[in-house]
């Protein structure tokens, strides 16, 4: 069947960001599980098992986090992305965003024509409000929205419409400007500013709660985040794991889920507010068994001297890791590491640096960016004996 009749927006060819939309689900999970095949070529003619892909039931609406740029005038906004262009194309209504987040936007739009705030304009550099990133929880009871903006210059205006959007829409508990003075094709700035007085909300997973504040890296569908995160509990579980490090940790996830199955834990992340977040779902779901450090990873396994660890997770961004990090995998040499990855052929270059002291057993891939060719997909690797 093809998918394509659900998107306006493909068929008028507005948007192509889920390029794989002409094709059938099942066509496109297989274009995805060759994809793998390819890039693994080698590891798979030596017997690496590719498993099925873990789809989420439905691709419509199931995407929590939505990143738009602003363009137009204050009189007639545009909210949608940039095209090739750099123009921005309309796109209120995606079909793969939460129903909740898409219904905010006419209400964001009229507000900038109310409060007169000037849309960024890539070409000439001008104007101020460069986008929006909007969040929900799974639930869809809480949602993060952040106004990107150059200056400062319309933080007023913003403040002074808080309220009205937050009696709107209730669902709505945080709001934030950021602010991004560079003519930069990076979205964010460095610095943001939390409007409200709450500034986190929280994700369920079963039992266990995680903690969110506006800049914290999340999976953007969060079905697929919580078959990611029991998957790797249940490995850990099966495996009989006692003590793990959890690499490039965010806000803790991996290890807070499957703090059940272990006896210790420490998870390593850069960003300082991560881990804020992360000691506070520590607190949150009486976990004491787990530390987590604020610092850079590689430091971090440089100088690690304490307890052999069981099983190393690592989470890295798409870049992947460095020879430096994978030498001190290779030095602590746990008895099982679990990557997971969003870039295939990183991973791929990693694994095979690991080769020579871990053997990959299989790799599982993920539909997290349904309709498109990305994916994130979870290696087990075991030392060799």
């Amino acid at each position: 069947m093809d998918k394509s009749i659900l998107c306006n927006y493909f068929n008028s060819k507005k948007c192509s960001s889920c390029h794989l939309l002409p094709n059938s689900i099942e066509e496109i999970k297989n274009q995805k599980i060759l994809s793998l095949n390819e890039i693994f070529s080698l590891e798979v003619s030596q017997g690496l098992i590719i498993r099925d892909m873990i789809e989420t039931p439905k691709a419509f609406h199931s995407r929590a986090k939505a990143k738009f740029s602003v363009g137009g005038t204050s009189n007639d906004p545009i909210i949608g992305i940039t095209n090739k262009n750099l123009m921005i194309t309309e796109l209120e209504e995606c079909p793969l965003h939460f129903e909740i987040i898409n219904n905010l936007l006419p209400t964001i739009k009229n507000l900038i024509k109310t409060h007169r705030i000037t849309p960024y304009d890539i070409k000439s550099k001008s104007g101020e409000l460069k986008g929006l990133i909007i969040k929900s929880n799974s639930e869809q009871d809480q949602l993060i929205l952040r106004f990107i903006l150059k200056s400062k210059k319309h933080l007023e205006d913003i403040k002074s419409f808080m309220l009205t959007i937050q009696e709107k829409f209730n669902y709505i508990k945080i709001i934030s400007v950021n602010i991004q003075p560079i003519p930069h094709q990076i979205l964010e700035g460095e610095e943001e500013i939390i409007l409200t007085k709450k500034n986190t909300i929280t994700e369920k997973y079963e039992n266990i709660e995680l903690v969110f504040g506006p800049t914290s890296f999340s999976q953007v569908t969060p079905y697929i985040a919580h078959k990611l995160y029991k998957k790797v509990a249940e490995i850990i579980s099966t495996n009989n794991c006692q003590g793990l490090l959890d690499l490039f940790c965010g806000v803790g996830g991996f290890s807070i889920i499957a703090s059940e199955h272990i006896k210790w834990g420490i998870g390593v992340e850069i960003s300082d507010q991560a881990i804020q977040y992360a000691k506070q779902a520590s607190e949150i779901n009486h976990i004491e068994k787990l530390t987590f450090l604020s610092g850079d990873v590689e430091s971090f396994l440089e100088s690690y001297n304490e307890n052999k660890p069981d099983v190393i997770i690592c989470n890295p961004p798409r870049r992947g890791l460095n020879n430096n990090i994978c030498d001190h995998l290779k030095t602590i040499s746990p008895n099982m590491i679990l990557y997971s990855s969003c870039n295939p052929i990183t991973l791929q270059r990693d694994l095979e640096y690991l080769s020579d002291i871990f053997i990959i057993e299989e790799l599982i891939p993920f539909d997290m960016f349904p309709l498109t060719k990305h994916m994130e997909v979870l290696a087990i690797l075991k030392k060799k004996h």
